[in-house]
């Protein structure tokens, strides 16, 4: 072998040695080599020149112009020579940096030599066609083994470690900020894009971070279409060859279903091409062949649905994705209801829904079972929102369902503040109170729930009674709802209160009386209703009588003193008010004859339920 076809062979070995990212270090020339010269491949694992040499070496080539014999140590230099010894060469490389798997992940192969890690030392030389060894093996030309070669196990990384099979330069492992592609002996790849042309079947989805998906996803029967034949231009009629999955793969599809179907072209990067665009398809499937895989189908005339949808019904492209969207057998056949149903996610619409009764393409108010998020224009929801003038149903964020059931409702208002839901009962009556359907109040009660606590929402049976809205603030209460009663709350109505007064059948006295007396007296009045004696049996009320004539040193004696002879009940509701000299009785004042004037104001304090106190007054004047 000459030294320019030795040096060509070396270059060939070293070049495939760094397509492994491998460095050589203190490896200057050919002719004259150190004796510590060595090749070093990553993760720390090296190769003594010489016996890198040495394997080169192996190969005595003739070349054309040779005049050398032929013998057992020498070939004919060939193509196929020179792919066996790179071959050679690559394993050695591989399983020094164990590049790939072997079938048996202690045992690495290459040529006829098996490297066989996990070996006890033995000091000992070639025998019985076993080499072992418990350290660097070397060989000053050419090295075979009968049988197997074992090292120790510093020879050889341990498997535990996770060890690169294969990287490209330059390659960072890390999710952040790794930059490359490589794979491990634990099989784990990591890339910056995997694109895959075929299906992606994945045991175990993780997704780190955020994921974000663009468009809308159905949770219907689906199907790609791999090819299209026009049967019939004039009808918009045709077939549809589908995409199998796999060999087991069925068409799911029924006839009668209502296909959608939209795509953008993804040749084009930019909108502003011409080439880019972005259509729907709606179509009737008519026939399906489970055997050939593929569906008739009608496309929907576009004067039927362009107004609604918006835009021109495209013909079907291969390539595209076909997604159920009603089934028009359904308005006939209830056997197909269900076809007619489809739960619906949807980016461009901002909501989660779930559509029934879709017998076509056009989606109606009545198709609206459930949404979750923007709203949609529907009439029901349109007079309800434009009555109150908040605008336009899909400028709200809702929810619109047919039924819902809850075992507990929290309301709250806009500042978080909990809202009392009402149960009206009607009229109050003492005759329900005091049954088995009595009045009943949920406030917030704990709970105990997988062993956490959670609080109810406010629930509340609310009653009418004078005049007023009550909220029960006691289960199975029998007091009748009032503004001093703790198991009531008034929440809605008038609440006004007034004291009517009344005199007796006396005529009013005029100036020529010197001897007269009247009996005035006071009822107190709820919402209309006549509530003196409820009040009055309270605790802790009180009635007061004031006295005006202008005199404001006897009017104090009376208010404190004279008063009192003129209460005629216990309650102090009623007053006789006596003018008679003869008895010193000066109820009207000592100058009324001159004066004429005469007030008499009562004032009544009632407790309320909620602690405080509420005082109502009125002034009967005698001018």
């Amino acid at each position: 072998m000459t030294q320019s076809e030795f040096d060509r062979i070396v270059a060939e070995v070293l070049d495939k040695i760094r397509e492994y990212a491998a460095r050589v270090v203190d490896l200057e020339g050919v002719d004259s080599l150190p004796s510590d010269s060595y090749i070093e491949l990553s993760e720390g694992k090296k190769i003594k020149a010489s016996d890198f040499l040495a394997l080169a070496r192996a190969y005595d080539l003739l070349t054309t112009n040779s005049t050398a014999e032929p013998t057992d140590s020498n070939v004919y230099s060939a193509l196929r020579t020179d792919r066996d010894f790179m071959k050679k060469v690559e394993a050695l490389a591989q399983f020094l940096r164990k590049d790939t798997d072997d079938t048996d992940p202690n045992k690495a192969t290459f040529g006829d030599i098996d490297v066989v890690k996990g070996a006890t030392r033995y000091d000992g030389g070639l025998s019985g066609g076993n080499v072992n060894a418990g350290g660097n093996v070397s060989a000053a030309d050419t090295m075979t083994a009968g049988k197997k070669l074992v090292l120790g196990d510093d020879g050889l990384a341990s498997e535990a470690n996770e060890r690169k099979l294969a990287e490209t330069i330059g390659s960072v492992d890390s999710m952040v900020n790794g930059r490359g592609t490589f794979l491990t002996n634990k099989d784990r790849l990591q890339t910056s894009n995997l694109e895959v042309r075929g299906s992606l079947t994945v045991m175990d989805l993780i997704i780190n971070q955020l994921h974000a998906m663009e468009g809308d996803y159905y949770f219907s029967d689906v199907a790609s279409i791999e090819r299209v034949v026009v049967l019939d231009e004039n009808t918009h009629s045709y077939r549809l060859w589908l995409k199998k999955e796999s060999e087991t793969s069925v068409i799911t599809i029924w006839e009668g279903d209502i296909l959608w179907s939209v795509a953008n072209n993804l040749r084009s990067r930019k909108p502003t091409d011409q080439g880019y665009f972005v259509h729907p398809s709606w179509m009737l499937c008519n026939a399906i062949d489970q055997e050939h895989f593929f569906i008739d189908v009608t496309l929907y005339n576009d004067q039927a649905i362009g107004i609604i949808v918006g835009t021109t019904n495209f013909a079907p492209t291969a390539g595209f994705n076909l997604v159920r969207r009603g089934n028009a057998a359904a308005l006939l056949d209830d056997s197909k209801a269900e076809r007619a149903r489809v739960w619906h996610i949807s980016n461009t619409e901002g909501r989660l829904e779930f559509l029934d009764y879709l017998f076509s393409p056009v989606v109606d108010d009545e198709n609206y079972q459930t949404t979750v998020g923007r709203l949609p224009d529907i009439e029901v929801l349109n007079d309800w929102f434009h009555y109150r003038n908040l605008g336009d149903p899909h400028e709200h964020v809702g929810v619109y369902t047919r039924f819902l059931f809850a075992e507990n409702f929290v309301h709250i208002d806009w500042m978080g503040r909990v809202v009392k839901q009402q149960n009206y009962r009607g009229e109050w009556s003492l005759e329900t109170a005091q049954s088995p359907s009595d009045y009943y109040k949920v406030d917030k009660t704990r709970q105990r729930v997988d062993d956490e606590y959670i609080e109810t929402a406010y629930l509340v049976d609310t009653v009418t009674w004078m005049g007023a809205m009550w909220g029960c603030n006691r289960t199975g209460t029998t007091q009748e709802p009032t503004w001093y009663s703790a198991d009531w709350v008034m929440m809605g109505g008038n609440n006004n209160w007034d004291i009517d007064l009344h005199k007796t059948q006396s005529p009013v006295p005029n100036m020529r009386q010197t001897n007269f007396q009247m009996e005035i007296y006071f009822r107190i009045m709820f919402n209309g209703w006549d509530v003196t004696e409820k009040v009055m049996g309270q605790d802790y009320h009180t009635v007061t009588w004031t006295r005006e004539t202008g005199d404001a040193a006897k009017d104090n004696t009376w208010n404190t003193v004279g008063v009192n002879q003129c209460y005629q009940d216990q309650a102090h509701t009623r007053l006789l008010l006596v003018q008679n000299p003869s008895q010193n009785r000066y109820d009207f004042g000592d100058q009324f004859k001159v004066r004429r004037l005469a007030r008499f104001t009562v004032a009544v304090l009632i407790p309320m339920g909620t602690g405080e106190n509420k005082t109502v007054s009125k002034t009967f004047n005698f001018v």
